[in-house]
């Protein structure tokens, strides 16, 4: 995702449709792929694809809070390695099973992500980056009277949401440098997590402690014939225990009532599936997933788990592999197309207002 800064244009919506499409246009003529404008979303884009990359690109403008929730995304996924490798496999996992377009009524890659962020920190390997350092994980700069860069910081609002956020701390990258698991094995977990999520109770979210609400979300049966799968790799793994399948970990969603769960989605339905966006906390990323979608994206983690499940160590190099190939692949096409939209977005500003 790209988005263009012009002060000019500001907020103002027709501004910012003339605006894309001239980006749409200047796009369009670098023979770029499946160009086309989204103009009646909330937040209006260009979508279109790199084929030499094989990656797709949205480009919005003025869109303050992404730009900012990216900072966030970007402090996650460099505490370890296996964050960003795990990101890379669900968002190729939804790709192959055709649930990964918020436009088409499933789940947009940013929604997957918020979903893998709050499965991690249920782990253990990442914190939370929006609340204070856990007692013992402070650095040496978050002592009383000394102002360090782990310290959570002063307020910010941007468009009215609380944007702070802090870094890691050294004992928390300690920390996830000893998690045991790897980032194929948190994959089979993520899916066990969600297959066993009870949406209709609980949502995920990433600025909560995960530790504060623990819930049977599954019938006992289910829980031990998941639990029996992962026996022997648990016992080898008892310095961290992963999150038992039969278990979840969210905010109930009466607690949430009020800004999020009276809303329906796009086909009149009480919105099933819930997932709050860290900082502009009444949206739902998952609005526009009707009860079949979420019903389709279930029985396709239970289908990806009984088939990954046997799939053992060609899985593992696949997955190491996969976030290095993709990440040199994406620098390549964002300096390309950053080059493209800068020109027409410089050459079409002035013009905009």
């Amino acid at each position: 995702d790209m988005c263009v800064l012009c002060e000019r244009v500001g907020k103002d919506r027709n501004a910012q449709l003339r605006l894309l499409q001239v980006i749409k246009r200047a796009v369009r003529n670098r023979s770029f792929s499946h160009v086309f404008a989204i103009t009646t979303a909330k937040i209006p884009i260009v979508k279109f694809r790199d084929a030499r990359a094989d990656v797709e690109c949205d480009i919005s403008v003025n869109n303050v809070l992404a730009v900012e929730n990216s900072e966030m995304l970007r402090a996650y996924a460099y505490i370890d390695p296996r964050v960003r490798q795990l990101v890379y496999t669900v968002k190729r996992w939804a790709k192959l099973i055709d649930c990964n377009d918020a436009s088409k009524g499933t789940l947009s890659s940013y929604a997957y992500v918020i979903m893998v962020l709050h499965f991690l920190q249920h782990c253990g390997l990442v914190p939370n980056l929006q609340a204070a350092p856990a007692p013992g994980d402070e650095d040496e700069g978050d002592r009383p009277g000394v102002c360090g860069a782990t310290s959570l910081p002063a307020p910010r609002v941007v468009e009215g949401w609380e944007v702070s956020f802090r870094q890691p701390t050294p004992a928390e990258l300690r920390r996830a440098r000893s998690f045991p698991l790897s980032a194929a094995e948190l994959f089979l977990r993520f899916l066990d997590f969600y297959i066993h999520f009870d949406f209709s109770r609980y949502v995920p979210v990433i600025h909560a402690p995960p530790e504060r609400v623990s819930c049977a979300a599954a019938s006992a049966t289910a829980a031990a014939a998941a639990d029996a799968v992962d026996a022997a790799a648990d016992a080898s793994r008892s310095s961290v225990q992963p999150p038992s399948p039969g278990r979840c970990c969210g905010v109930p969603r009466d607690a949430l009532a009020q800004v999020l769960v009276g809303k329906v989605n796009r086909q009149g339905e009480t919105a099933h599936m819930v997932v709050q966006d860290p900082f502009q906390l009444d949206r739902n990323l998952t609005g526009g997933v009707s009860v079949k979608t979420y019903e389709y994206l279930h029985a396709a983690m239970i289908r990806a788990r009984a088939e990954l499940s046997v799939f053992g160590q060609p899985f593992e190099a696949f997955v190491k592999r996969l976030e290095p190939r993709q990440r040199k692949a994406k620098e390549a096409h964002t300096m390309r197309i950053a080059k493209v939209v800068a020109a027409a977005a410089h050459g079409a500003a002035a013009a905009t207002t």
